[in-house]
């Protein structure tokens, strides 16, 4: 990991004349951060490394940590504001909607199963990225090798499916979440795989077996998630992401929610795994 550079003997912060706070790291030569996985195997290295920062740092006490945004990752606290959304009386956008909210409605089982996980001894707390993406990972420019994870700030105690799942929904899918060509959407399964398997292998000795068990659910999880946020954000007249047009969360929901039945099909498919 690169160290953080101290302002002085006792601040790793410096606030500039504007009252914007900045932190500084060692700067890493000869290196670069792609944008895109183009190769299974750079998945597989990516989620690798992920996995060995939250191995590394399994003994830290989480509760030193501050958590930086509360309820980030938590499906229940997701639910309630695309229920909230609905009371919407943006009558127009909630007509068009209907389609999509009646099947993350049906799914409503991911949120049940969620708190299971956060109610359970066997899902332990850990310390976690929380932007577990491609983008933020250093790769040597001569070896393509990975060199270290980057961008901390969101780093907080999390579960396990927040890594793991975020980098499903990044590098296993064949477009990104503002594709509109729904039917080319799909699960890539080499990379699906090699993300899977890279990221076990760096957290084998730390996860439990009800973890291991059903580790396939961090994909799930995370990709509904996102379909909740961004339907949520529609309805609500677009005032969280940012938008090119005025549709563009609805398209975004059901990029997110045409790929989660993708990887509900392909698991089933190819490990018998639904929940």
């Amino acid at each position: 990991m690169p160290a953080p550079i101290m302002y002085d003997d006792s601040n790793s912060l410096f606030i500039d004349n504007n009252g914007n706070y900045w932190r500084g790291f060692e700067f890493i030569n000869n290196s670069y951060s792609p944008l895109v996985a183009e190769k299974a195997q750079q998945g597989k290295a990516t989620a690798k490394i992920f996995g060995k920062f939250t191995a590394c740092l399994n003994e830290l006490n989480i509760n030193e940590l501050k958590v930086v945004i509360p309820d980030f990752h938590n499906l229940s606290f997701r639910y309630q504001q695309f229920e909230d959304s609905l009371k919407t009386e943006i009558y127009e956008r909630l007509s068009l909607a209907l389609p999509v909210i009646d099947e993350l409605k049906n799914r409503e089982r991911y949120m049940h199963f969620f708190e299971i996980i956060t109610e359970s001894d066997e899902f332990k707390k850990r310390v976690m990225h929380h932007d577990a993406k491609i983008a933020n990972v250093l790769f040597d420019k001569k070896s393509n090798k990975v060199i270290c994870p980057v961008d901390f700030d969101t780093t907080m105690p999390g579960y396990y499916f927040s890594d793991l799942g975020d980098m499903i929904r990044s590098m296993a899918c064949s477009y990104d979440e503002n594709h509109k060509k729904f039917e080319k959407l799909d699960i890539r399964k080499s990379f699906y795989k090699a993300i899977v398997d890279g990221y076990m292998k760096a957290m084998k000795k730390e996860l439990t077996p009800s973890e291991a068990k059903y580790i396939h659910f961090a994909g799930i999880i995370m990709i509904y998630m996102q379909a909740l946020r961004f339907i949520t954000d529609y309805l609500n007249g677009d005032t969280y992401y940012k938008t090119g047009y005025p549709g563009q969360n609805l398209d975004r929901s059901i990029n997110q929610l045409t790929l989660l039945q993708r990887l509900e099909e392909f698991l089933l498919e190819e490990y018998n795994f639904r929940i």
